[in-house]
C-alpha cells in the first residue's frame, strides 16, 4: 500500500476480465494468510506508483492471528534515514461482501480499501486507488510476497500477473539486501484496528 503516510492504500475496481478469472480469490485470500506460520514474513516487494516523502527501503508483515473474515498482522517498515529507525504497526485485513475487495485497518492512520487482482501460493497482487501510476495508462498496484531468497526473477508468476493487471512499469521496494538487517515485526499488544 513504508512510512505509512507513503503507503496510503485504497480501492481500485477490477475490470470485467479479472472479476471473471479471479473469483477463486474468495477462497484463496483467507488461505494465504491462514497458511502463514509463526516466523513467516510477507514483503511488499514492488509498486507501480511513485514514492512519496521519505524513501522506504523495506516493508514486511508477519501474521498475528486470522479467521475466515479477518487477518491481523504486524508490519515493520524501514525508512532510509538514520533518524527514523524501523517501527512496527498493527494491521487488520477484512473481507467484504465484494469478494475481491479487502479493507485494511491501521493502528495509526486511515482505513483503506484494497482490490485484490491475483492470489498465488506465495504472492498477492493488489491495486491502489488515488495514487498516480508510474505509467500513463497503468494502474497503481503493489505486490506482496511470502518470503524470498537472495534473488526473485522478474519473470516469476506473480510479476506476470501484476504486469497483466497493472502495467509493465514498476519500482522495487523490499529486496533481500534491503531487508536482511531489518528486524522481524513483533506487535506485543495487539489492538483490533
Amino acid at each position: 500500500p513504508l512510512n505509512l503516510k507513503v503507503f496510503s492504500l485504497v480501492v481500485l475496481s477490477l475490470n470485467c476480465d479479472y472479476q471473471a478469472t479471479d473469483i477463486r480469490f474468495l477462497f484463496l485470500y483467507p488461505k494465504f494468510f491462514q497458511d502463514l506460520k509463526e516466523g513467516d514474513v510477507v514483503y511488499t516487494t514492488k509498486a507501480s506508483y511513485p514514492q512519496r516523502q521519505s524513501r522506504v527501503d523495506c516493508v514486511m508483515r508477519t501474521k498475528t492471528v486470522s479467521d475466515n473474515t479477518v487477518a491481523r498482522l504486524c508490519m515493520q517498515t524501514n525508512i532510509n534515514s538514520r533518524r527514523l529507525p524501523p517501527f512496527p504497526m498493527k494491521l487488520s485485513y477484512r473481507r467484504t461482501s465484494n469478494g475481491d475487495v479487502v479493507t485494511e485497518g491501521l493502528s495509526s492512520g486511515p482505513r483503506n480499501t484494497l482490490t485484490i487482482h491475483y492470489v498465488g501460493d506465495t504472492c498477492v497482487v493488489y491495486s491502489v486507488k488515488g495514487l498516480k501510476a508510474l505509467a500513463p495508462k497503468g494502474r497503481a498496484c503493489g505486490i506482496w510476497r511470502k518470503g524470498f531468497g537472495y534473488h526473485v526473477p522478474n519473470d516469476n508468476e506473480c510479476q506476470g500477473k501484476a504486469t497483466e493487471a497493472c502495467g509493465s512499469v514498476w519500482r522495487t521496494i523490499s529486496t533481500y539486501e534491503k531487508c536482511i538487517r531489518v528486524p522481524i515485526p513483533q506487535c506485543k499488544y495487539y489492538q483490533d484496528t
